[in-house]
């Protein structure tokens, strides 16, 4: 879910479809029979040849169009998307996240669920990549630049890849989905519209009908061959063979060895329920329903796909000065660092600047220079580097986008190794991403971001830092964020840091932690405090905090003095402490408070509740803090109104958990 969170540049406008006729856009074949869905873009859902209609939105006011369906692998039910990432679900459907209400610099355009059907992926015009449930992320093309837009995107068999289309027919592969050819090699420069796999390969079809197989999808005929018309979407069928859906409805069948088969947008008889009831399933992300488990979504390392040098870098060999290149060139240059050890290099960019890695490029600080990359220029690129050894003063990174106290504006940094550096590992700007990297083993702190708008985490791992045992109260372990807002972390994997995991600290604003693993940190995992909104949601929390022990210290989920913040979906085990909320005398803006805690698994890990010190009670009466509809296993206590509680049926005494449950 990789793109810069779209927060980078400026919104894309989303409009309400609200007075506007609606238009088909999406087709989804079943897997064990000849039935299919017809969406049309008011989420109006029609079944046919045996499908089950399992509800629709037609009729509901929706915040931009749906784009696209997928069918869950039971046939039992199906996820809509909306182009502003929203996710709605039918039937067997899980809600396991989505990107409503966050700001997208392109809209969403597609989803693909996973074999297993506990996860699904949402492409971006933009290429960007997002992923739910149990949805790997392995790459995506969100920061890179693009001949034309992202328009689908296809799992491979295994649910361990995922291919990429865009307009002109090129085709992104990553993960194990391998590719197999592009439009471009048909003479294709527009027009393409879907993408959809076969065991061994894909199939696009063009806005005119026409049809581009690849592997092993086999070719049976085009909607040029029997007059569709303008094409809206595609879908393989069980088969083999595809369905193509035409702008008037009409939906074209092809199969090995069989004539084309047409059947026209009429309801099914056999669909006992019209469009526009009411469904009975989860909402979007923000007020939904979705179930605990695990929803992490990880890969883990240095994941793959990120940006190699473009043709005309200039090369820098060790031994040579990369600031001097960097000085010598314009803006927007890119440098090709070429393999070998760039010893005692520190590197000031300029605006728009990239600095690319070989296999084995490594920038070492010798234990003398302080910072590999630093200072405030804006869209600056570092990707496939190791970087070592930099003598960071405490507070700051070996790349460290800032220059005093201004944060960069847009910077790309992907497919790095940041180790063993003196204090801290990466500082984030605003509106820049950090993916597919790994930073560990540095002496204070893994990650850091401060004063900054739209800094985005995504599919990082942040291991085994503090190497100098810090005062971790004080910053130290795997993260600490301070004063930022739209602050995301997804899909990383932070584990055994001598501190907290992740550490929201002084007023950040719109914070969302979603789909990390977060494990075996010696603070709590997941630790919001002294600041405002945020999202908490499908994580997985495991054996934290047992250094922080003491009251309701070393939870799985930590929130401290902080209003307005929703914790739903996370499955934790073996924590020091479970889901907590804390009020201590922070000061008056910083108040517990709107604290929603539903839907979760928590087990076996200590106390889950609220707690304060202050002789306020309020905390527990009028300030709309609750939990309910979570699940407990194993778990020993909880605590209300200051009283330590030993039972499930006296923590719901108190009014907590109505509808959750204990075993």
């Amino acid at each position: 879910m990789a793109v810069i969170l779209a927060m980078i540049g400026g919104l894309f406008a989303m409009n309400s479809t609200a007075g506007a006729g609606p238009s088909l856009v999406a087709v989804a074949a079943l897997h064990a029979s000849d039935g299919y869905l017809v969406v049309d873009s008011d989420g109006g859902v029609d079944a046919y040849d045996g499908a089950q209609w399992r509800g629709d939105l037609a009729g509901r006011a929706l915040v931009a169009p749906i784009v696209d369906v997928a069918v869950t692998p039971d046939d039992a039910g199906y996820w809509l998307v909306a182009a502003d990432g929203g996710v709605f679900t039918f039937g067997s459907a899980a809600f396991f996240g989505s990107m409503g209400g966050w700001a997208l610099n392109q809209p969403v355009v597609g989803v693909t669920a996973t074999p297993t059907g506990a996860g699904y992926w949402l492409a971006a015009a933009d290429g960007g990549v997002f992923a739910f449930g149990d949805a790997d992320f392995r790459g995506s093309m969100g920061g890179s630049r693009l001949n034309r837009p992202v328009v689908g995107l296809a799992s491979s068999p295994t649910g361990d890849g995922y291919w990429l289309a865009a307009a002109d027919g090129g085709v992104f592969s990553y993960g194990d989905a391998s590719f197999y050819g592009s439009g471009p090699q048909f003479g294709l420069r527009d027009g393409v519209l879907d993408i959809d796999a076969t065991a061994s390969g894909y199939r696009m079809v063009a806005d005119d009908g026409g049809m581009f197989s690849f592997g092993d999808a086999g070719f049976f005929g085009s909607g040029l061959d029997v007059g569709l018309g303008q094409t809206v979407a595609l879908a393989t069928t069980r088969h083999g063979g595809y369905l193509l859906l035409g702008r008037t409805g009409v939906v074209q069948q092809y199969a090995p060895g069989v004539t084309p088969t047409r059947t026209p947008a009429v309801a099914d008889p056999s669909d006992p329920t019209p469009n526009g009831t009411t469904p009975t399933t989860a909402p979007p992300a923000g007020s939904g329903n979705p179930p605990a488990g695990d929803a992490s979504g990880y890969v883990g390392g240095l994941g793959s796909g990120w940006a190699s040098a473009p043709a005309g870098a200039v090369s820098v060999s060790p031994g040579q000065s990369i600031q001097a290149a960097v000085n010598s060139y314009p803006e927007g240059t890119a440098f090709l660092l070429r393999s070998g050890v760039h010893s005692g290099q520190s590197v000031r960019p300029r605006n728009g600047q990239g600095f690319y890695g070989e296999s084995g490029t490594v920038l070492s600080g010798a234990n003398s220079a302080q910072y590999a990359f630093y200072g405030a220029a804006s869209n600056v690129v570092i990707a496939g580097l190791e970087i070592r050894d930099y003598a960071t003063p405490l507070q700051n990174g070996a790349i460290h986008a800032m220059d005093n106290s201004t944060p960069s504006n847009g910077w790309l940094i992907e497919g790095v190794n940041v180790h063993d550096n003196a204090a801290g590992g990466v500082f984030v700007g605003s509106n820049s991403l950090l993916r597919n990297s790994r930073i560990h083993h540095n002496g204070q702190i893994g990650l850091k971001s401060a004063s900054t708008t739209n800094a985005v985490i995504d599919n990082v791992e942040v291991d085994n830092n503090n190497t100098d045992n810090h005062n971790a109260g004080w910053e130290a372990g795997g993260s600490k964020f301070a004063y930022t807002t739209n602050l995301v972390v997804r899909n990383s994997f932070v584990h055994h840091n001598a501190g907290p995991g992740l550490w929201t600290d002084i007023d950040n604003v719109n914070t969302l932690y979603e789909a990390n693993v977060v494990s075996d940190n010696m603070g709590a995992g997941i630790f919001h405090e002294i600041s405002y909104s945020a999202i908490i949601r499908n994580n997985v929390i495991e054996r934290n905090g047992y250094y922080d022990s003491g009251w309701l210290w070393g939870a799985g989920i930590q929130v401290a003095a902080s209003p307005d913040t929703e914790v739903y979906g996370n499955s934790l085990k073996d924590n020091e402490n479970g889901i907590v909320g804390i009020q201590q005398n922070r000061g008056s803006d910083w108040i517990l408070r709107n604290y929603w805690v539903h839907d979760n698994t928590i087990e076996n890990s200590g106390i889950t509740g609220l707690a304060q010190d202050i002789s306020d009670t309020s905390i527990y009466t009028s300030r709309n803090n609750r939990f309910d509809r979570n699940t407990y296993i194993n778990q020993p206590y909880w605590q209300w109104n200051d009283t330590p509680l030993s039972s499930f049926g006296a923590w719901q005494s108190y009014g907590q958990d109505r509808n959750g449950s204990a075993r």
